[in-house]
């Protein structure tokens, strides 16, 4: 069980990255106003993915960690609470600390890029 959560978790990162990649492969050469509303549905999806399809990858990779384990460690009691213990506290590490810390930096910085390039729009 655990082997097919990891499968689907990357089924889920293939199909974002592919999809993400078709967008940029799709733009042109636009006006700085078109490359403007570019980066703001880039915004879009990017605050959609962190709250609709990475929620659903991570979910899909935690299970199948958690499944994946069990599958080496259930027939030694300690053994058993020694890695889920080490493997709830990193889950708990990469869903409330690191997701939101990457996203924060990435918004920045886009929120940052997009500011400079309306200021820019603005003084042509």
């Amino acid at each position: 069980i655990g082997q097919y959560s990891f499968i689907l978790a990357g089924c889920v990162l293939i199909f974002t990255n592919v999809r993400s990649i078709k967008r940029f492969y799709d733009f042109q050469d636009f006006s700085n106003s078109n490359f403007i509303k570019f980066l703001e549905k880039t915004r879009q999806n990017r605050i959609f993915f962190y709250k609709k399809t990475q929620v659903a990858g991570l979910a899909f990779f935690s299970s199948g960690l958690l499944f994946y384990i069990f599958e080496f460690v259930h027939q030694n009691v300690f053994l058993c609470i020694a890695a889920y213990s080490l493997a709830l506290i990193f889950l708990i590490i990469l869903w409330l600390f690191i997701r939101r810390r990457v996203f924060s930096r990435h918004a920045k910085i886009l929120e940052d890029l997009i500011k400079r390039l309306e200021s820019l729009t603005k003084q042509l």
